[in-house]
């Protein structure tokens, strides 16, 4: 849409645009992480989706490369507690079974998770098209990408005032349920065993978390899938357009991407249906593989286009590792420790993708598309260890009739301290 040009950048610069908005996102991961743990979590997290979208409209005021660094560092900085707040309340509102199809489904409790990231690229496709042809025409009075940031930041602003007033910060807040409705609500989540809401911070459930060899099997499934993300999708537009389609064209072709809302809500469902998701995670990242594998290797245009779409597979599998999360670690500091943990490896993935597509390599990029295919590789060969870890532990914990799982609301337990916790496998 005429950024690079307008701003007198490098394909250099571009990439390091991708990466300091992860820096951003890096550098604000436990401030707001523990702004989350320690105040009301809606009003933390609609306070910050205001100040994200205010910043996203300070970026359509940018007329160089350096006014664009600042201001995709603080983008990232306040995107970073969006994640944590909705994993913590998916976890508060959804018993286990539920909840990989939430995670899979990503925008404002209850529902519309992650699929709403690939439905929201239909309405961006058509939006952004719209204001390039309008900007062709000579029919704006600035340029076309820097009235889509406009536009945007105005949403995502109305968007956190919303937040703010309407999403409660606990069952227990909930203005639209009724008294008994609450207790309800409550109830069905016992089964979770996730402990209570206890704000004080626990040292030792940190050490537990740094101890634990699934958490770190999660985090390094969040750094493979992220490599690969941080250079597919930052440089979606740029590597289309350089298989010989035109600028408005590869705006179109976007929507393509939009087969994501099928991926991320069919895996998760079927994971929800029957068990298994670390298993299940595996099949969608095999697609993306697949899809890497076509970029990488046929010459036929239309052929690279469909791999590089199906390349973006990996959403449901990382969707999925949210979930097993969000499910299997219990323990409030634990759990908000562990989500930090998780999103750091997303960061330094998301840092490395974007300098994997160098200037160098177009318009094949065949190192960056190397990688890809390695780190789909090794993501699938660490599911099927975590499918194995979680069943192991649960083996150790066979339960008989009459010594079903019983909530214990009296203490804040991490997972491995209660002898009834069972593990989503």
């Amino acid at each position: 849409m005429g950024i690079i040009p307008d701003t007198k950048m490098t394909l250099a610069n571009y990439s390091w645009l991708g990466t300091i908005f992860y820096f951003g996102f890096l550098a604000g991961e436990y401030p707001l992480t523990y702004a989350l743990q320690r105040w009301p979590i809606a009003k933390v997290t609609g306070i910050t989706i205001i100040v994200w979208g205010i910043v996203l409209g300070c970026m359509a005021a940018c007329h160089n490369y350096k006014g664009l660094l600042v201001v995709r560092f603080f983008l990232g900085f306040f995107e970073s507690s969006i994640t944590p707040a909705l994993t913590i309340f998916t976890a508060q509102w959804y018993r286990v079974r539920e909840q990989s199809f939430r995670t899979g489904t990503k925008l404002t409790p209850p529902g519309m998770w992650y699929s709403t990231q690939a439905g929201i690229s239909i309405f961006g496709g058509l939006v952004s098209y719209g204001f390039a042809k309008a900007g062709s025409e000579k029919k704006l009075s600035l340029a076309s990408w820097r009235a889509v940031l406009l536009l945007f930041a105005a949403m995502t602003v109305a968007t956190g005032i919303a937040f703010f007033f309407l999403i409660p910060d606990s069952i227990e807040k909930a203005w639209f349920l009724s008294e008994r409705d609450r207790k309800l609500a409550q109830i069905r989540v016992k089964e979770n065993q996730l402990g209570v809401v206890d704000k004080r911070w626990k040292w030792y459930q940190v050490r537990e978390a740094l101890l634990d060899p699934a958490v770190w099997l999660l985090c390094l499934v969040s750094l493979c899938l992220m490599i690969p993300s941080g250079g597919l999708l930052n440089f979606y537009a740029i590597v289309v357009s350089q298989m010989g389609f035109s600028s408005q064209m590869t705006l179109l072709l976007s929507l393509a991407g939009s087969w994501n809302i099928f991926n991320v809500l069919f895996f998760p469902w079927l994971a929800g249906k029957y068990g298994y998701r670390a298993l299940i995670s595996i099949i969608p990242c095999g697609i993306g593989l697949a899809g890497a594998a076509m970029v990488w290797g046929c010459k036929d245009k239309y052929a690279r286009f469909v791999g590089y779409n199906l390349g973006l597979g990996y959403a449901a599998t990382f969707a999925l590792s949210i979930s097993l999360l969000t499910s299997n670690v219990a323990g409030r500091t634990k759990k908000t420790f562990v989500n930090g943990m998780f999103l750091i490896a997303f960061c330094a993935g998301n840092l490395i993708g974007p300098q994997t597509f160098r200037e160098k390599d177009k318009p094949k990029y065949v190192p960056a598309l190397t990688s890809i295919v390695v780190l789909y590789a090794v993501s699938m060969f660490l599911m099927v260890c975590v499918h194995f870890l979680y069943s192991h532990r649960n083996s150790k914990r066979v339960w008989t009739e009459g010594n079903e799982p019983v909530a214990n609301d009296a203490e804040d337990l991490t997972d491995r301290e209660n002898p009834h916790f069972h593990y989503a496998i």
